[in-house]
């Protein structure tokens, strides 16, 4: 493909656009996912460089050996297998050399288009390709920082240090920088290479391990991994499941993680109008919208699946297809949120491959009621009662101060407001017609009224049955009348 040609920044960009399919059409996504962050090594002797520049004339005294050959090369960096001076096995994920300022040049590019796109085609900002290009350059800045990777790593390790059946590798920071990351080297075999040989009672178990694992990461810690494929699972020699490539991750609010549980409940009870309710919580951006038609859309889509096994259906894709409904309906979701529907299309995958009448909601239904139970939980309302105090503190505490200073403004010899009314002429202009009618409308009444009132006055002069008054007082009425009509006209 092309993305392929121009580069790294472009495989990127086309990886993080294959996870937007609310923005991009479906066939786009689909070839978008065809492309490959697998590309040749770069020789050694250019990575010993990086090394070098990174440790200086401490390279050799910190590392024992360091094996020249890669183990595993994307377009950012590549790995090679070393050993500290301590003894220990580990991994140097090494960023190849130049990559960060081209993407830094290349995003430049991005924004220039995107302004030109703008300023030519306004009908493209409906699809907010400014906020895509933002969001792309910092995931681009925080992937080529090995010490914010390191530091996912860290924090996961810290969130399994007491299950027994995950290993998260050792990260050591303080061998790290922003261009090389030192991890513990985990000895085993990727579940991809490893699925042939493993039984069905043993596929199982690791199915319900890794489930685990991926639900306590999204519900508990709010911190998930965002590429949960065969390849970045091992299964060790000890038995446990080792997680590996932290380069994506999301991470999830509280209220964000209630709102999934909320709407994955919301699926399985066949609730439309709470799934968009749900969705519209969590928009960054949702005005005008009809939450009555935004819940039909949804109904369309996900109702024909409504208690069937869903073996046979891909519950990601018909989330990615939700997502791609909001937009439609001038919905707009986090970035993290879509992140973690494309992590629930890659676990169904690694599911089908491990287990092959693997079904994903049952699993979800139960890690989401168990949440959504939580939320009711003594400690956590003490947290959220804690938590508006603290809110309302704040907000007393300035008050006074702002309203001090409003009145000290309002009392100054030179203050002024300027409220500015857009139209005032036309609205004063309108007004005044309408004074206008409803005097001559009042008069005219009161006329015709005085009119019917002495029609019928027997000591009057009649003509043609009506008083002579009457007939005064009609013609009147109508001459007002076609008087106020002429002068409504002019002033149309």
């Amino acid at each position: 493909m092309c993305l392929e040609e121009l580069g790294p920044t472009f495989i990127k960009l086309g990886q993080l656009l294959a996870s937007r399919p609310d923005v991009v059409p479906q066939p786009v996504v689909d070839e978008l996912k065809k492309l490959q962050d697998q590309v040749p090594a770069v020789p050694y002797e250019k990575i010993l460089k990086i090394l070098e520049n990174s440790y200086g004339d401490q390279l050799h005294k910190m590392f024992l050996e360091i094996d020249p050959t890669c183990l595993g090369s994307a377009s950012i960096a590549q790995v090679h297998r070393a050993t500290l001076a301590t003894g220990e096995q580990v991994v140097l994920k090494i960023q190849k050399p130049g990559i960060a300022q081209t993407m830094h040049e290349d995003i430049n590019v991005l924004k220039f288009i995107v302004d030109a796109l703008e300023r030519y085609f306004p009908e493209s900002r409906l699809f907010n390709p400014r906020e895509l290009v933002n969001e792309f350059a910092y995931s681009l800045e925080m992937e080529t920082n090995f010490i914010v990777e390191g530091n996912n790593v860290r924090r996961f390790a810290e969130n399994f240090q007491n299950d027994k059946n995950i290993k998260i590798p050792k990260s050591f920071l303080e061998l790290s920088s922003a261009e090389v990351l030192v991890l513990e080297y985990l000895e085993g075999q990727s579940l991809r290479a490893a699925e042939p040989g493993i039984s069905t009672e043993d596929r199982e178990t690791l199915m319900k391990i890794g489930l685990q694992s991926y639900f306590d990461m999204v519900f508990k810690h709010g911190l998930f991994h965002g590429d949960l494929h065969a390849g970045n699972l091992l299964i060790l020699s000890s038995g446990q499941i080792g997680f590996i490539d932290f380069g994506m991750v999301g991470r999830l609010s509280r209220r964000v993680k209630t709102s999934i549980a909320n709407m994955f409940v919301a699926l399985a009870s066949e609730d439309y109008d709470r799934l968009a309710y749900e969705y519209l919580e969590l928009s960054t951006q949702s005005i005008n919208v009809d939450r009555d038609e935004f819940a039909r859309d949804l109904r369309m889509l996900l109702s024909p699946f409504f208690g069937l096994n869903l073996r046979n259906v891909n519950l990601g894709k018909l989330l990615i297809d939700s997502a791609s409904i909001a937009f439609k309906n001038k919905v707009y979701l986090p970035s993290e949120l879509l992140l973690f529907f494309k992590s629930i299309v890659t676990l169904e995958g690694l599911g089908r491959g491990v287990q092959k009448d693997f079904d994903l909601l049952p699993y979800v239904y139960d890690f989401s009621s168990e949440i959504v139970k939580l939320k009711y939980d003594p400690g956590l309302i003490v947290d959220d009662i804690s938590s508006m105090s603290r809110e309302w503190s704040s907000l007393l505490r300035i008050l006074p101060a702002d309203i001090k200073n409003l009145a000290r403004k309002m009392n100054h010899a030179d203050y002024a407001k300027k409220i500015e009314f857009k139209d005032a002429d036309h609205f004063f202009s309108l007004m005044t017609q309408l004074a206008y009618l409803l005097f001559f409308g009042i008069l005219v009444a009161s006329l015709v009224l005085g009119g019917s009132m002495t029609a019928g006055l027997s000591h009057l002069d009649q003509y043609y049955g009506l008083s002579v008054l009457s007939w005064v007082l009609y013609g009147a009425a109508s001459v007002m009348g076609l008087f106020a009509f002429y002068h409504y006209i002019r002033k149309k």
